[in-house]
């Protein structure tokens, strides 16, 4: 997966399992923003900026993303055994230029066919395999726009709040942004 969050007023998005995902209209987000990312009580991430926009077409370009992006690969699970390494490999990469901010998300799989893409309406792919980014542009750590992708490009989008220690996913807002995804023997 790829994911493109532009500059301004937009975001893009990519993904890959060879997926990838692009360009919403939300809140404003700098270029000094887009080059330091921090967790809570992580260090922030070094995010450098690339020499030429990715292509968007459910495919990973070795030459930007390999050579340019910011690689992680150290995941974990949400379930089924929460905070456990992830049992199946992601590798992720993330980049900017001065429209966007990218995301690439290669996720292996050893039994491909097992993969579950249903072909569905838009936010209709939870059940699915799938790839979400969670974009907290206020550092607030109780709202985030989210954005996913099912591995047939079925885009997923929702404005997630925490109230009263419950999380709401809010599936009503539809950013405007294209998606590709592909599968192939990989995952």
């Amino acid at each position: 997966m790829i994911i493109a969050v532009p500059v301004r007023r937009s975001f893009r998005l990519i993904p890959a399992f060879l997926a990838v995902w692009a360009a919403l209209l939300i809140a404003p987000f700098s270029a000094a923003a887009a080059g330091s990312v921090q967790a809570a009580g992580k260090p922030p991430l070094a995010i450098p900026r690339l020499s030429a926009p990715p292509r968007i077409d459910g495919q990973i370009e070795p030459g930007i993303w390999e050579k340019e992006a910011l690689r992680l690969d150290s995941f974990f699970q949400l379930t089924p055994k929460a905070g456990e390494p992830a049992s199946m490999k992601t590798v992720a990469y993330i980049g900017y230029d001065a429209k966007a901010i990218y995301f690439a998300f290669r996720c292996l799989d050893p039994e491909p066919r097992k993969i579950r893409a249903s072909i569905t309406n838009r936010d209709g792919c939870l059940e699915d395999d799938w790839v979400i980014a969670f974009i907290d542009t206020f550092n607030e750590k109780r709202r985030a726009a989210t954005f996913g992708v099912n591995p047939a490009g079925i885009q997923m989008d929702f404005v997630r709040m925490e109230e009263g220690g419950n999380d709401n996913m809010d599936d009503s807002w539809d950013a405007v942004w294209e998606a590709d995804a592909k599968i192939d023997d990989l995952g």
